[in-house]
């Protein structure tokens, strides 16, 4: 008898460890071996966009942010997520992160979020190699948003309340991009997307940058050849006056004449007839910075400046978005 006790907890002692990994595909077919979602109390977001991604799914789990948030921004957080150290980024834009200072975190995996390139996937196979901490990948994709949290929330036991976000987000896209499908390009809202203290720096149209435009229903008067390998590029003020914009979309930037859209009411740009709108930078920018979930905000946000009378409710879409994804009453 007393044998057989022993190898019964000898196997309960083996299905044990055994049910402590789980082996996940992430969304760049990287197999990544991560510890059981009951066992997961710590993630360490990896760039900009993984923080937004993970703090609307599960904040408890956030270990970090990757970019120092105004004070504005924070105070509209609950008071648990304000005081998280910021640690710099493993990737794309932004102060390099400390890896001696991820390690001392000891996070149960790392998460990564942009776009589907190679050169991303070797980002993640060499921070995975560097500092021996699984890295998970998730794409950036608006249009795949949905599946993005169906994959976290079933790697962190979240399910549900990923499908939550997930349905929400996907019914918005949907139903935006039926919208903008329907319209006559003789329909769409002529606009421009305006950056820099100077207000001339832009994206052109057909960029990633400013995609929100397009699925919106708005037509970019900038068309232009994307002439950098990143960041915005900069135009004539007469090629703005070709383009006769309707609307102008300025985003919100530290230090800049823009926070308050003085600039648009001086000189040369007062002629313009066009509207001005400052995108939402709190408590993350609307538009693309960094180009996560938040984005969903400003999609609420643009279909409604675009088309007030087709989409009279978004008021309260808004409402909706911050309390649902952002904890924000």
């Amino acid at each position: 008898m007393k044998k057989v006790f022993t190898l019964t907890a000898l196997m309960l002692t083996v299905l044990s460890f055994a049910a402590a990994d789980q082996t996940v595909t992430d969304m760049f077919g990287r197999t990544v071996t991560l510890p059981d979602s009951e066992k997961i109390t710590i993630v360490e977001s990896g760039n900009p966009t993984a923080s937004v991604f993970l703090y609307s799914l599960a904040p408890d789990l956030l270990a970090n942010w990757n970019f120092k948030m105004a004070k504005d921004a924070l105070a509209m957080l609950p008071d648990e997520y304000q005081d998280l150290p910021v640690l710099g980024t493993l990737w794309g834009n932004g102060k390099a992160a400390n890896k001696e200072e991820i390690l001392r975190l000891n996070p149960d995996f790392i998460l990564l979020q942009g776009p589907m390139s190679n050169s991303v996937k070797e980002v993640c196979d060499r921070v995975e190699a560097q500092l021996d901490i699984p890295v998970l990948y998730i794409d950036n994709d608006i249009h795949r948003v949905a599946e993005a949290y169906e994959l976290l929330g079933r790697v962190l036991g979240r399910e549900a309340r990923a499908a939550e976000l997930g349905t929400f987000a996907d019914k918005l896209i949907r139903e935006t991009k039926a919208f903008s499908d329907s319209l006559a390009e003789t329909d769409r809202k002529k606009v421009f997307y305006s950056l820099s203290s100077l207000g001339l720096d832009t994206y052109p149209a057909g960029t990633v940058n400013q995609y929100l435009i397009e699925l919106c229903g708005g037509n970019n008067v900038v068309k232009s050849p994307y002439n950098r390998e990143s960041g915005p590029m900069q135009i004539s003020f007469e090629e703005l006056i070709i383009g006769q914009p309707e609307i102008i979309i300025a985003g919100h930037e530290t230090r800049s004449k823009l926070n308050d859209g003085a600039l648009y009411s001086t000189g040369r740009w007062a002629a313009l007839d066009a509207e001005v709108a400052i995108v939402p930078h709190a408590p993350f920018n609307a538009f693309d910075k960094p180009p996560s979930v938040n984005q969903l905000a400003g999609i609420i946000w643009m279909r409604h400046l675009f088309y007030p009378e087709q989409f009279p409710a978004d008021a309260r879409g808004i409402e909706e978005f911050y309390s649902l994804f952002f904890h924000i009453d």
